[in-house]
């Protein structure tokens, strides 16, 4: 009575374990979650609205620009006193504009060449990008902790099917949004020659949505149930020793003290062995 008092403790002792595991990990990720959501949408401020050399390239095309105008300034103050003639002055602010329009179609040019060269993921900065995906990484991470709080009260929600259908629809749906949202900011809606029509561009959004959706359910569900076999044969196996030790060692010991016990002791022996290996084989079904 004593030895199968000891088993039953030591069981608890190993589910109330895994039951604390369990709790510890979902407050972590919980946690986590909650930490990126409210961080992701600030970490932007912390990268400039334009790079060094764009800048820098600006404020040459900005120093042109008021150059041109003093140009054209002086050309006309030069007029107004009678230095130059009407055609002269014609002539020069023509000869001014439009070496102004020539010069400053090389100058864009080169801006979209430097502006393209410090592009993130299609976007004009970094600073661009983190705004973006910062707005929707939450909704990722919150669809991910509503699918991790469903499964680890999956069987208290399945006592009411109505409810764990309504939390399956809510998490799936909230995927679904989610990387919509994504796909939709990842994917820019090119406008050039032979490129794909508008019904091509939401069907691909809509299929990677779905694809990314039931991978992401799949794979948090394909984890954790390796982690329940993973439990349950570590429970398996622990109860099993347990078992030999305290409601097999003991007896055969005691057994052993007469010569004539030694038959039943070798049955005793072969009970145990069979214990051992069919469990070892129902452990390795399972995994």
């Amino acid at each position: 009575m004593e030895n199968q008092d000891l088993a039953i403790q030591t069981k608890n002792q190993i589910q109330t374990i895994a039951t604390k595991s369990k709790k510890n990990l979902i407050i972590i990720l919980v946690i986590l979650g909650a930490v990126i959501i409210f961080t992701a949408p600030l970490v932007h401020i912390y990268f400039p609205k334009k790079p060094d050399n764009v800048k820098n390239f600006e404020k040459g095309i900005k120093e042109y620009e008021e150059s041109i105008a003093l140009d054209l300034s002086e050309l006309k103050t030069r007029y107004s006193k009678g230095e130059l003639s009407a055609t002269k002055y014609i002539s020069d602010r023509e000869l001014i504009e439009q070496s102004f329009k020539i010069q400053s179609k090389k100058l864009d040019i080169e801006l979209d060449a430097i502006v393209d060269s410090n592009r993130v993921f299609g976007f004009n900065t970094l600073r661009t990008f983190l705004i973006g995906i910062g707005i929707r990484l939450p909704l990722i991470l919150y669809s991910f902790i509503v699918l991790f709080l469903v499964l680890y009260s999956k069987e208290k929600l399945k006592t009411n099917p109505y409810l764990y259908k309504a939390v399956t629809l809510l998490y799936t749906l909230s995927f679904l949004i989610s990387f919509y949202l994504v796909a939709w900011f990842m994917i820019p809606k090119s406008k050039g020659k032979g490129d794909f029509t508008n019904e091509f561009y939401y069907y691909l959004i809509g299929t990677i949505s779905i694809l990314a959706t039931f991978i992401s359910i799949f794979m948090v569900k394909y984890f954790d149930n390796i982690i329940s076999r993973l439990k349950k044969n570590i429970s398996q196996l622990i109860t099993l020793i347990s078992d030999i030790r305290i409601n097999h060692y003991f007896h055969m010991a005691a057994k052993a003290q007469t010569k004539e016990n030694e038959a039943i002791i070798k049955k005793d022996v072969e009970i145990v062995e069979e214990k051992i290996f069919s469990t070892l084989e129902k452990v390795a079904d399972e995994s």
